[in-house]
C-alpha cells in the first residue's frame, strides 16, 4: 500500500517556499528493495522470476524514458516490490513505483540523497507499474459490488468516453491504464442479461427477507421483461439516465450513463499465479497540478507495445 500525504495543502505551502537547485530525472537517490514479500517469503523464490524479470524491464523502461527525465525540480527514486494478493486473481503481484521527492525533503550536500522516513511519508508524486494487482483498477474507476456479484464501475460520461478513447481510468489525482497479456479490456460493459440476472438475486433474497409484496411484483414484471428479449437485447450492454422506474429497470443505450464491470476473468483465481496476464500504469498527484498533469499525459501515452514488451520480458523474452 503506498503512503499518503495526510496534508497535501500544507505540504505544497511548504514546497513553494524552499529554494533549491533544480534536478531532473538523471539524479537517482538510493532504490528502495524490499527483499521479502509482506508474507515473509523471499522475492529470490523461483515463483517470483517472471515478477522479477518483468520488474527489471519496467524499471529499465522509466530510467530510460526521455519525457520523464525532462520534469525537473525533484530527485527520482524506484521500489521494487512483490507479494501474493488473496483476493482479485489469487496471483502473486509486482509492483514497480518512481516516486518524484521534492526539494523540501532532499539531503543537503553533494549528490542525491533524501531524507528517507520524510521522502516516504509526504510523497506526492509517483509513476506506478503493477502486475496481476486488479486493485488499481477497481479504485481508479471507484468500482464497487456486493459478495458473489459482478464489480460494477458506474462511470460518468466523460470518464467513460476518456476509457473508451484512450484507455485511461482517471478519478482524481490519480488514474490509470491497464493492459491484459491475452489484449482484452480490463472494464467491459455490464450486458442486460447480467444486469437482470444480478437484480433477480437481489429481489430474491430480499423477498425471502420478508421485503414483502411491491418487491414481489418487481421480480415477476422483470422475469417477464426478460422473457420478451432477444439474444441480441439480452447481449446489449446496460445505461442509466436517473430515471429509471423500479429497481431492476434501465435506459436505452446512448442515454445517461454506461455501466462497466470489472472484467470477471481479471477476478477468478489465477490458473497459474505466477503468470503476468495484467499490467496496470498509473500515476498519484494532487490534482489539477502542473506535475501531476505531466504525469497523467506519460500514462495515458503509455501503450499496447510498451506493455507486450513487458508481458514478453516476464516470459523472458526480450
Amino acid at each position: 500500500m503506498k503512503p499518503r500525504t495526510l496534508s497535501w495543502g500544507a505540504v505544497a505551502l511548504t514546497l513553494m517556499s524552499v529554494a533549491h537547485p533544480s534536478y531532473a530525472a538523471e539524479c537517482w537517490t538510493a532504490t528502495t528493495v524490499n527483499s521479502r514479500t509482506g508474507y515473509g517469503e523471499s522475492v529470490s523464490l523461483p515463483k517470483y522470476a517472471r515478477l522479477r524479470q518483468a520488474a527489471n524491464a519496467a524499471e529499465k523502461t522509466l530510467r530510460g524514458d526521455q519525457t520523464l527525465a525532462a520534469i525537473d525540480g525533484y530527485r527520482f527514486q524506484l521500489s521494487q516490490s512483490f507479494n501474493m494478493v488473496e483476493e482479485h486473481g489469487r496471483a502473486y503481484t509486482g509492483q514497480v513505483w518512481l516516486r518524484l521527492h521534492a526539494p523540501d525533503v532532499w539531503s543537503d550536500g553533494a549528490g542525491c540523497a533524501v531524507r528517507q522516513g520524510e521522502a516516504d511519508y509526504f510523497n506526492q508524486y509517483a509513476i506506478e507499474i503493477n502486475f496481476n494487482s486488479v486493485s488499481e483498477v477497481i479504485a481508479a474507476a471507484a468500482a464497487t459490488s456486493d459478495e458473489d456479484e459482478p464489480v460494477i464501475a458506474n462511470l460518468p460520461p466523460e470518464a467513460a468516453r476518456l476509457y473508451e478513447d484512450t484507455g485511461l481510468i482517471r478519478t482524481v489525482g490519480e488514474g490509470v491504464r491497464a493492459f491484459r497479456s491475452d489484449g482484452g479490456r480490463v472494464l467491459v460493459p455490464l450486458t442486460v442479461a447480467e444486469h437482470l440476472t444480478l437484480w433477480e438475486r437481489r429481489l430474491e433474497r430480499l423477498i425471502s427477507e420478508g421485503a414483502g409484496e411491491p418487491l414481489t411484483s418487481q421480480l415477476q414484471d422483470l422475469r417477464r421483461h426478460r422473457s420478451g428479449l432477444s439474444d441480441v437485447g439480452l447481449r446489449a450492454p446496460i445505461w442509466l439516465d436517473g430515471s429509471e422506474t423500479e429497481l431492476w429497470s434501465y435506459a436505452r443505450p446512448g442515454q445517461g450513463a454506461p455501466i462497466y464491470q470489472v472484467a470477471p476473468e481479471l477476478l477468478t483465481p489465477a490458473s497459474d499465479p505466477s503468470y503476468v496476464r495484467l499490467l496496470t500504469v498509473g500515476w498519484y498527484a494532487p490534482d489539477d497540478d502542473a506535475t501531476g498533469q505531466r504525469l497523467q499525459a506519460w500514462t495515458a501515452q503509455f501503450d499496447e507495445a510498451r506493455a507486450a514488451a513487458l508481458f514478453q520480458a516476464a516470459e523472458g523474452v526480450q
